[in-house]
């Protein structure tokens, strides 16, 4: 037993390195968020909560968050959350390329480096509150997939791994679904590896997603009816575990449709970048002629060939599977692509599993090195792209303060105010700003991205900014009949900011923003 756990700890040391690219990259990528408060659109009202919980579904995220919340409060910090997030990312893909044997140790640091540095990090960490957890959420995966892959009973800890992971969030399983596929290609084209040892991975993968699915779906109901309460309706969480036929030829276009429209249009910014969409393409070039040669290889092994056809076909399934998790009604985000990071690594994979042939291994070391080279300059342009993202977080919370304080003072200025008196906002802020700076046009879109009206016009956010950053909670009125015995005064004021738009009306502060239809 001392031996083994000895053996252990050489191998995974061996793997530091793995974690150290990572963790490098991740503070290279995220030091400009980590370092500033820079809230998203959640961020202002869930600055001192972990999120949506029980109603969404993610009944893990929860139980940690309450409990944390029960020892000393959940905060939305934007140093210890972003290190704990990127410790946990980095440990992930450490864990997730372990059982990988790839040629170059530089295959497994590169492939690191992209992991954290990847869209869906950023826009992450714009949710800075949930961060953490959903590291912990990657983490899981990982960890399920090298049980799984390593030991003969390992899958049974994997369904539950899976179930929890998706008790914090739902949208990592294409993450171990695509790794798993990766592995059983990397099989199919390995020459000591046995037909049933394929077959055998293949059922036991296939369980643990399944089951592992399945299982959140049974503890999901059983916190709900624990709560008494019922799933949210936001982004059709409430038919979740619901499947119709009828969607399968919709799921496949565009799980399919997108997995070759990443090489030609800009997918929720993770391709924003052309020479990206170059990157990836070249990446499939290189899939499909070391993939031939794989074939033409294993041409005595029919049994390997077909296999590894049919992993490769179902991949742009798992990269994809977000359309088969979300139900009609949907939109998917940046937040929710995780798994799109893996059209990077199957090139690798092929290139790896190369043998001797027709190619020639001088071949194989150039595709190799050359499309590491490639990646990592897409590391470079993703560390930007997040950069860019933070400041645009970073001006519109400037934006949004003063527009804040300027409104405070207003209302405090008003003739006849006093703290006791309720405030009525009547209508809705129309002017966006920093939406309008061109400039920023490539991230004015992505997730979590926020304005002056979205704080504005959301009672919710305007409460809470007033409360936490203005240090002056805004007493919203209550009972609305004002606004109808008042309505044609009301109607004949001007709009902020203009001179009138503020005025007390029965010991109310009116604020118009616009007029009502």
């Amino acid at each position: 037993m001392l031996k083994y756990i000895e053996q252990k700890k050489v191998e995974w040391w061996k793997e530091k390195d793995v974690l150290i690219a990572g963790t490098i990259v991740g503070i290279l990528a995220h030091i400009y968020m980590m370092t500033n408060k820079l809230p998203n659109i959640d961020d202002y009202i869930s600055i001192f909560h972990y999120g949506s919980g029980y109603a969404s579904g993610r009944w893990l995220l929860a139980l940690i968050g309450n409990s944390l919340f029960r020892i000393d409060g959940t905060y939305s910090m934007p140093f210890f959350n972003g290190v704990v997030f990127v410790l946990m990312l980095s440990l992930a893909i450490m864990i997730f390329l372990k059982p990988f044997r790839f040629k170059s140790r530089w295959v497994k640091r590169i492939l690191a480096g992209l992991f954290l540095s990847f869209p869906t990090v950023t826009a992450t960490m714009g949710f800075m509150f949930t961060a953490p957890f959903y590291g912990v959420a990657v983490l899981f995966m990982a960890i399920a997939f090298y049980i799984l892959v390593s030991y003969k009973y390992g899958f049974l800890l994997s369904i539950f791994l899976v179930c929890l992971s998706l008790g914090i969030y739902q949208a990592y399983w294409g993450l171990i679904a695509g790794f798993l596929l990766l592995y059983l290609m990397l099989l199919c084209m390995d020459e000591e590896s046995k037909e049933l040892e394929i077959v055998v991975l293949a059922i036991k993968s296939f369980v643990t997603l399944l089951f592992g699915v399945v299982l959140y779906l049974i503890v999901n109901n059983i916190m709900l009816g624990i709560q008494g309460i019922n799933m949210s309706e936001y982004q059709g969480l409430s038919e979740m575990g619901q499947f119709e036929l009828s969607r399968i030829p919709e799921i496949l276009k565009m799980a399919y449709g997108w997995f070759f429209g990443f090489t030609t249009e800009n997918y929720l910014h993770i391709t924003w970048y052309p020479y990206v969409r170059v990157v990836i393409a070249i990446g499939y070039v290189l899939t499909a002629m070391f993939g031939v040669q794989a074939l033409i290889h294993n041409r005595k092994r029919a049994f390997k060939s077909i296999a590894l056809t049919v992993f490769v076909a179902v991949f742009p399934l798992a990269v994809n599977s977000i359309y088969i998790m979300c139900n009609n009604g949907s939109f998917v985000h940046t937040l929710m692509c995780y798994s799109v990071v893996l059209v990077f690594f199957i090139p690798f994979i092929f290139i790896d599993g190369f043998k001797n042939g027709k190619l020639g291994k001088s071949v194989a070391s150039g595709a190799r090195y050359g499309y590491l080279f490639a990646v990592f300059i897409v590391i470079i342009f993703y560390i930007r792209f997040a950069n860019i993202y933070y400041l645009n977080l970073e001006l519109a919370f400037y934006e949004t303060s003063h527009f804040m304080e300027t409104l405070s003072t207003r209302i405090q200025d008003a003739d006849n105010y006093s703290t006791d008196k309720p405030i009525c906002f009547y209508g809705a802020y129309g002017e966006s700003v920093n939406r309008n700076i061109w400039e920023l046009r490539m991230v004015n879109n992505m997730t979590g991205t926020v304005d002056v009206g979205n704080v504005i016009n959301a009672p919710l956010m305007r409460q809470a900014y007033s409360r936490v950053y203005l240090g002056n909670t805004f007493y919203e009125l209550g009972d609305m009949s004002i606004i109808d015995k008042y309505e044609q005064q009301i109607k004949e004021m001007p709009s902020y900011p203009d001179d009138g738009s503020i005025v007390v009306m029965e010991d109310v502060v009116i604020v118009k923003f616009s007029d009502v239809d």
